[in-house]
């Protein structure tokens, strides 16, 4: 009996950890600018990686597929993509490196 906990638990890790790097835990605020800059959403980062990133929403239904992602105060900017999607949150690729983002108006 003890031999079939450990097979399943050895399954159950390597099924739930499928990315190329693993993810932070995180709890971090995220801003979404889209639609050429005029539109934007808040979210909230859970987990983040070099790559990716899950955020969470209320709803995430007028969130588009690729969107500029900044999170924190450290004022990164992303281009992001959405590799998978629930009703309250998605998993992000992110596109390019991290880069310095001026805030509207100081362009």
């Amino acid at each position: 009996m003890n031999n079939i906990v450990q097979d399943f638990r050895r399954q159950a890790q390597g099924a739930v950890e499928q990315r190329a790097e693993p993810r932070q835990r995180a709890f971090k605020r995220g801003l979404l600018t889209f639609f050429g800059g005029y539109c934007t959403c808040e979210a909230t980062v859970r987990s983040q990686s070099r790559n990716g990133a899950r955020l969470d929403f209320d709803d995430t239904d007028g969130v588009p597929q690729e969107f500029e992602l900044v999170i924190g105060p450290g004022s990164t900017a992303r281009t992001a993509l959405v590799r998978w999607r629930s009703q309250r949150s998605l998993g992000v690729q992110f596109l390019d490196e991290a880069r310095d983002h001026a805030p509207a108006g100081r362009q």
